[in-house]
Order: C-alpha cells, then sequence, then structure tokens
C-alpha cells in the first residue's frame, strides 16, 4: 500500500471511530477559494439552510487569512485511495480533489451509501462505470480532457460536475452541450471569446466558472441560465455589462474581480439574492446607490479599484461581514461606516490614510483588520477596545 500522509491517516481514523458520514481527503493547495465557496452553497442547498451556509463561507474567509489557506504548495497528496476507506461502509460523501490518484479499485463499490463523489483534479486516465457499482450515487465531480470521449454511462448521473480547465478551449465542445445533468462547469484557463447559444440548453447548470479566458463582453446566452447561483467571470477582460444579467436572478455569488469595469450598472442591483460581490481590480471610482438594494450581501471585495472616498451607499448594507477596500485612494473614512456593525474583517491596507479615527472602535465585531501601507503615523491606543481583535496588521 502507497503511503498515507498522516493529516489524512488522522481523518480517517476520526470518520471510522465517529461513524462519519463525509470524508475530506482534498488537498488545500488545489481547492480554490471558489471551490470552497462552491461546497458551502451546495451543502446549504442540501440542507435548505442558507443562513447557516453564509456563516460557513464568512468563517472561511476569516481562516483563510490567519492560516494562509492555499499557501501549501508543498502538500502531501495520495496515490492512491487508502484501502481503509472502503470500510467506511457509512459514508455518503467523499472528496478526493486535488491528489495524484491515478485509479479507482473495484473496492469502492463496497461504498454503497455514497451519494457523492468528488475526484477534480488527479491524474485518473481511465473511470470505471461508477453508476452499476454505486447505485446511490447522484453527484460526480471530476476533471476531463476534451481530447478524450466522456464515459458512456456519464449520463446515469444526476448531478454531474465537470473541471475542464486548462484545455487550451476556444470554443465549448458541443459535446458539452448535451449533458443535461450537468449541474457544475469549470471552464476558467482557456482561451474563450464567447460561448455557443448551445450552452442554454445546460438548463441545470448552477455553477459556471469562466474565470481567466478572453471574455470582453457577458454572452447572452450565459444570461439565459436561469438557475445558476454562482458565475465566476474574474481574470478576463470585460468593460460592460449587460442589462440581461438580471434574468440570472438566482445567482448568490458574483465574481467580476480583475476585468476592466469601470462603472457598475443599476440593472446589477436587481440580483438581490447576492450574498458575495466580487469587483476587485477593476477601475471603479463609485457604486451605484442602489446597490443598497443588495441586502444580503455579507461579502465585498471592492480592493485594488479607484475609490477615493468611501461610497456612502456601502454604509447600507448592514449585513456585511468581510469588505474589501484595500489598494484604493481612499485619505479617511466617514463615520457612517460604524453602521456596518456585523464586520469581522476590513481590509484598508495599500491606501493613503493619514490617521485612524477613534469611531473605528465602534466596529466591535471586527476580528481582522488590515492596516498596512498607508499614511499612518501613530495608532491610537483605542484600538485596543476591539474586543474581538486577533489580526491586525500595520506592515
Amino acid at each position: 500500500m502507497s503511503y498515507i500522509p498522516p493529516k489524512f491517516q488522522a481523518r480517517i481514523k476520526e470518520a471510522k471511530e465517529k461513524q462519519l458520514k463525509e470524508l475530506d481527503l482534498s488537498n488545500d493547495d488545489y481547492i480554490s477559494r471558489t471551490e470552497k465557496v462552491l461546497e458551502i452553497l451546495q451543502e446549504s442547498a442540501l440542507s435548505n439552510d442558507y443562513t447557516s451556509g453564509n456563516k460557513k463561507i464568512t468563517e472561511f474567509f476569516q481562516e483563510s487569512i490567519i492560516s494562509n489557506y492555499n499557501d501549501n504548495s508543498d502538500a502531501e497528496k495520495l496515490t492512491e485511495i487508502p484501502t481503509d476507506i472502503f470500510e467506511l461502509q457509512q459514508l455518503e460523501s467523499l472528496n478526493l480533489a486535488g491528489n495524484e490518484i491515478t485509479g479507482i479499485p473495484e473496492e469502492i463499490a463496497r461504498l454503497q451509501n455514497l451519494k457523492s463523489l468528488n475526484i477534480i483534479g488527479n491524474r485518473l486516465t481511465d473511470i470505471p462505470d461508477l453508476i452499476t457499482r454505486l447505485p446511490n450515487l447522484i453527484s460526480l465531480r471530476l476533471s476531463w480532457k476534451t481530447s478524450e470521449a466522456l464515459p458512456s454511462w456519464i449520463n446515469q448521473v444526476q448531478k454531474l460536475g465537470l473541471d475542464l480547465s486548462s484545455n487550451e478551449l476556444t470554443t465549448l465542445p458541443e459535446s458539452i452541450t448535451k449533458l443535461s445533468n450537468l449541474t457544475l462547469l469549470n471552464l476558467s484557463l482557456n482561451q474563450l471569446t464567447t460561448l455557443p447559444e448551445s450552452i442554454t440548453k445546460l438548463s441545470n447548470l448552477t455553477w459556471l466558472n469562466l474565470s481567466l479566458n478572453q471574455l470582453t463582453t457577458l454572452p447572452e446566452s450565459i444570461t439565459k441560465l436561469s438557475n445558476l447561483t454562482l458565475l465566476d467571470l474574474s481574470s478576463n477582460q470585460l468593460t460592460t455589462l449587460p442589462e440581461s444579467i438580471t434574468n440570472l436572478s438566482n445567482l448568490t455569488w458574483l465574481d467580476l474581480g480583475a476585468n476592466q469595469l469601470t462603472t457598475l450598472p443599476e440593472s446589477i442591483t436587481k440580483l438581490s439574492h447576492l450574498t458575495f460581490l466580487g469587483l476587485n481590480s477593476n477601475q471603479l471610482t463609485t457604486l451605484p446607490k442602489s446597490i443598497t438594494k443588495l441586502s444580503h450581501l455579507t461579502l465585498l471585495d471592492l480592493g485594488s479599484n479607484k475609490f477615493k472616498i468611501l461610497p456612502e451607499s456601502i454604509n447600507k448594507l448592514s449585513n456585511l461581514t468581510w469588505l474589501d477596500l484595500g489598494s484604493n485612494k481612499l485619505k479617511a473614512l466617514p463615520e457612517s461606516i460604524t453602521k456596518l456593525s456585523s464586520l469581522t474583517v476590513l481590509y484598508l491596507d495599500s491606501n493613503k490614510l493619514i490617521t485612524l479615527p477613534e469611531f473605528i472602535t465602534k466596529l466591535s465585531n471586527l476580528t481582522v483588520l488590515y492596516l498596512d501601507s498607508n499614511k499612518l503615523t501613530t495608532l491610537s491606543e483605542s484600538i485596543a477596545k476591539l474586543p474581538n481583535l486577533t489580526m491586525l496588521n500595520l506592515g
């Protein structure tokens, strides 16, 4: 049997002793921020508990800051599925993402209660008929190179997730649009400039990652995918957003970071279910006043833009727990920021702040505060009045 890293041995042992139904043997260095949030959103959907889901997302963001999440390039990885796992016949969910597993043994058939299997980001050369072996399997996530043929049984999986990242795609393969069971599709790190109208056939799609492509406009075809809850358009070349984006009324996560947006259209504020909005690394100087309609927002990323003044509209987003204003041109903070009483994480680094106002201490729930790379010469002792502060970064 091949070497099993100690951290995985411990998780397998815990699952055995506590009869856990979920086992996560994925590698942190593989899982991106979007991937992790997706997992939480999936759990929330299954349990119909979105309040708890939003709380978990916020906690994840905080933990990722403190523990330098994703900074784990030397992580030890599995090369095969540990045989001890096949004794855990109570398992319903198994996550093996981001390892170097080359094959799936027949023994996996012993996991008759398995409902969800994530094998994205491994080195599988052949995938056996998992449907026959695992009769209760309803959710499968795997990576696929488009030069290979998809297994014929794949259409029988109720909820299918495909990772087509880094395939040098310039268009979406027609075979993908025939997968009516597809719920998750990762098309990041390709060379897409648009998407065909046939993508609208994927009516069950809830998660779509188009980051790191060459999109200059949002294809109209995407706005017809009305069941989308997560859409990642970061690191493209978008300059505007169409009014039709309001058709995506079920979105809870929208990442528009690292594009070339200079303004945000009023229409985006009709996406009333958004809990995360990523706008970092654009060229924004202001926000529409109607952004206050996004009352469910808990995470707002405005870092690396051109804000000189904190938009007053932000201060009415009372559910915000995580706010990134780093790398802008802010010289001062308005006292109205204290209305964001739920804030736990606040980035103010790399601005032009000269002083930190006393009223910042009214943000009593702050646990993380970044102030490095400003023009601060002194720091008021009142900062000690922030009772929950665990991380203060002064550079």
